[in-house]
């Protein structure tokens, strides 16, 4: 990638002085904002003779995508995992694939967070109500529940999981976890999480949190037979 005049692809917008840091060393091609984020086509037109590619959540990088870039070099994943890319195809064609497994541990665990408090405080409704012009003063509805002293189970401590956990003890909230994988005391002594069976979660939660990547396992890991637990 040290020859000036590489040509690196971009499949989604970004801001300016990105483009201009992928300058420094080879030449961007990223569409504008009205774009947003190019389709498949048009990815795969404008990487034909590229040495990068920088993609996003709505790409999918497989065998079709590989054989139409031949001198394609190394695929990075503005993304924590690398679920839409085929990592073996790129492997046996020497492509690099590289991924950011912290990539925006805070925001995705503060959104979640909010997520939680809309629902359970019914903000959208009160909003859209208010936005109706039905609205005449305060009357006794729209009540909701309270995350303090709620019992929050997340489906996964990973980085996520554990940024949530973080999060909702402030507000008071129990929680409780399903990892499949061992974990350190850390989850106990520091977040004052509980390890149990995910069945004893689905029971126990009035919030549930999945925080897993897709997988073969994960895959329905909530459908009707977990629903009908909660």
């Amino acid at each position: 990638m040290g020859d000036l005049r590489s040509r690196v692809v971009v499949t989604h917008w970004v801001h300016p002085e990105v483009v201009a840091r992928l300058a420094e060393c080879c030449e961007p091609l990223v569409p504008s904002p009205d774009w947003g984020v190019w389709p498949p086509a048009q990815v795969r037109e404008r990487a034909r003779g590229a040495a990068g590619l920088v993609v996003c959540m709505a790409d999918r990088v497989d065998e079709g995508l590989l054989g139409a870039c031949p001198q394609l070099r190394i695929v990075a994943g503005v993304l924590k995992g690398p679920d839409n890319i085929d990592v073996a195809a790129c492997t046996r064609r020497g492509v690099w694939v590289t991924v950011l497994p912290d990539l925006l541990t805070a925001p995705t665990a503060e959104l979640v967070v909010g997520l939680m408090l809309a629902l359970m405080r019914r903000i959208a409704e009160g909003d859209a109500h208010v936005r109706s012009g039905r609205f005449a003063g305060w009357r006794p509805v729209f009540y909701g529940t309270s995350l303090a002293g709620a019992t929050v189970g997340i489906i996964g401590m990973g980085r996520v999981g554990r940024a949530v956990a973080s999060r909702v003890r402030a507000f008071d909230a129990r929680v409780i976890y399903v990892d499949r994988e061992h974990l350190p005391g850390s989850c106990e002594s520091e977040l004052g999480a509980r390890p149990v069976s995910l069945a004893e979660l689905l029971a126990a939660s009035d919030v549930v949190v999945p925080l897993v990547p897709l997988s073969e396992p994960t895959n329905h890991l909530l459908g009707a037979a977990a629903l009908s637990q909660l």
